[in-house]
């Protein structure tokens, strides 16, 4: 397997899941079984495909792997620069006059929760962005890599015209073992 076209392959498959998955209108897509996932692994063996011109199931899991984790790194990227970058309170603007109407405990117990909350929110993002593209883009590549190369097995192979040349019955006894070497 080819490093060069592989790596080639996964990181150009891996960036465009993730700005596929992070992208707030085009992300709908991976409510339809992970689609972007999917068919980016696709995309990945397609890659490679085109460059190497012979792929199989080993290697199109290989290239999923790969691009499934390039994806899950460029997508906590994508987050990570979005917590900097982006709204800095995930706290609503009417929250405190919501809270003025609860007993003391109960919003001191919200509060300090709610505190702790923006932690827990993009450890699980961060987890989940890694996971699920390191399952469901391999499932894709995989896919995509048993279609390509069934469709390379159905393409037929010619023999050479030097076997066509023999008439039939030297190619009975030889299939049989019947031919006197000397």
């Amino acid at each position: 397997m080819d490093k060069k076209y592989l790596l080639q392959s996964s990181v150009i498959a891996g960036l465009i899941v993730a700005i596929f998955s992070f992208s707030p209108v085009l992300k709908i897509g991976n409510c339809f079984c992970c689609m972007w996932k999917i068919l980016g692994g696709g995309f990945a063996v397609y890659l490679y495909y085109n460059y190497a011109k012979i792929i199989n199931a080993e290697k199109g899991l290989i290239i999923g792997l790969y691009s499934g984790l390039f994806a899950g790194v460029f997508e906590i990227l994508f987050i990570g620069l979005f917590l900097i970058f982006g709204r800095s309170s995930m706290v609503p603007a009417n929250f405190n006059m919501h809270m003025q109407n609860l007993p003391i405990e109960t919003s001191e117990q919200i509060i300090g929760f709610m505190s702790r909350f923006p932690l827990y929110m993009h450890s699980y993002r961060f987890i989940s962005a890694l996971l699920s593209n390191l399952i469901f883009v391999p499932v894709g590549a995989l896919l995509t890599s048993i279609i390509f190369s069934s469709s390379n097995k159905n393409q037929s192979v010619t023999p050479p015209d030097s076997y066509h040349n023999v008439n039939t019955s030297q190619k009975e006894e030889d299939n049989l073992g019947l031919k006197d070497d000397g």
